[in-house]
Order: structure tokens, then C-alpha cells, then sequence
């Protein structure tokens, strides 16, 4: 008998570079159906009627209630497995639920090895589906690993770009700056106060107007 098929995301119509809670569930969802000894057709088409039906969260799993989670896998022709797969998803959404609140934090709190042993505490999660989500939680380690770099190239350029656009002021030495001509200054100033004033520089000599700048 030939090997099954292995089947990728995108097939299902996940898409797991978006790096959402929904995809990244949907992917577990998926990996609980393809779990069970059955076609990969009708495994494919029951995963297809939950995401019709907007089974894409432990919430949701938990809103529709076994009835019509077997109502929903008995319309994708997942009837061998429909009473138990019913009460797989909803003991491990419950799980999850509890103990982590939503999917996407149990995925944030732990890493691809510690991920792996916590899903053995979840009643009806055989060592299939625990490897594809250790591999899955193995992407987003990745993914979250390159954004952290992105990021931090960011920053730095950032912060080039900052300090070329306000480059620090350099301190003026003394010997840059211009000293004023005090004493032209001096002979202007007199010069306009004697024009102003003449009586009042009447027979005094040239030391005489430059008492201007002192004591009065």
C-alpha cells in the first residue's frame, strides 16, 4: 500500500505565513482529523465543512456542542470517527480553554519541547498530531526569531538616520571667535555723542572724550 500523501497547509486553504491565531489553529484542527485511521478525503472534506461552519477556535468548538459537531463531521462523511472526534475537540478546547485562555497564548507560554509534553496531557491527542504541532510551534519560534532581528535592524538604522539628520553641535574653540574693536567701537560712539553734543567736549583733549567709560 502506497504512503499517504503528506498534506500542506495551503491545500486546506490555511495560511500559516499570515502568523494568526485562527490559521494557526485551524492547522491543529486539521491535524486532529488527519489523526484518525481515515482517507485523506474525507479527513480533507470534514475539515472543510468545521471551517464552513466557523469552527475555527476553541470558543467556537465549545458554542456548538457535541450534537452538531457530529452533525457537522457526519455532513463531511467523518462518520467512522464522528462520536469520538466530537469529544476529542471539545475535551481538548475545554483544556485549553481552562488553562490557557486562548490558543494562541499556549503556543506563546511554551517552547517546541515543553509544547510537546503538555499536549500528552490532553485526553485524545495521539503522538501524530503532537509532532505536527511541535513542528508547527517550530515555524512560529523561527518566524518570531526573524522579526525580532528585522526589528532590531530597524532600530539601528533608525537611529542612524536621527543622528545623521542631528549630528551633535561641536564646541566653538576660542580661537574661532572674532574679538570686537573695542577701541573703534569706543571712537564711534564719542564721535556721534560729540556731534550730538559739542558744548560738552569744549577744550578737552582726546583722553578727555574717552572718560565716557568711566564713573560719572
Amino acid at each position: 500500500m502506497p504512503p499517504k500523501k503528506e498534506i500542506q497547509a495551503a491545500e486546506l486553504g490555511i495560511n500559516l505565513s499570515s502568523r494568526t491565531e485562527t490559521e494557526y489553529f485551524k492547522w491543529f484542527l486539521a491535524c486532529l482529523l488527519f489523526g484518525k485511521p481515515v482517507q485523506q478525503a474525507v479527513a480533507k472534506r470534514a475539515f472543510l465543512e468545521l471551517i464552513q461552519e466557523g469552527i475555527t477556535s476553541p470558543d467556537t468548538i465549545l458554542d456548538a456542542g457535541w450534537d452538531r459537531l457530529v452533525e457537522i463531521l457526519d455532513e463531511g462523511h467523518y462518520v467512522r470517527y464522528d462520536f469520538s472526534t466530537a469529544t476529542k475537540l471539545l475535551d481538548v478546547s475545554r483544556a485549553i480553554k481552562e488553562e490557557y485562555g486562548t490558543f494562541g497564548e499556549m503556543l506563546r507560554r511554551f517552547g517546541t519541547e515543553e509544547l510537546g509534553v503538555r499536549m500528552q496531557e490532553f485526553r485524545g491527542v495521539g503522538p501524530k498530531t503532537r509532532r505536527e504541532l511541535i513542528d508547527l510551534q517550530y515555524e512560529i519560534e523561527t518566524a518570531r526569531e526573524q522579526i525580532k532581528k528585522k526589528e532590531q535592524r530597524i532600530s539601528l538604522l533608525q537611529k542612524e538616520l536621527s543622528d545623521r539628520a542631528n549630528p551633535p553641535s561641536q564646541p566653538v574653540s576660542r580661537d574661532s571667535t572674532i574679538e570686537p574693536d573695542y577701541e573703534f567701537i569706543g571712537k564711534n560712539i564719542v564721535k556721534k555723542t560729540t556731534e550730538r553734543f559739542p558744548q560738552t567736549f569744549e577744550g578737552s583733549d582726546k583722553n578727555a572724550k574717552l572718560g565716557i567709560y568711566g564713573d560719572t
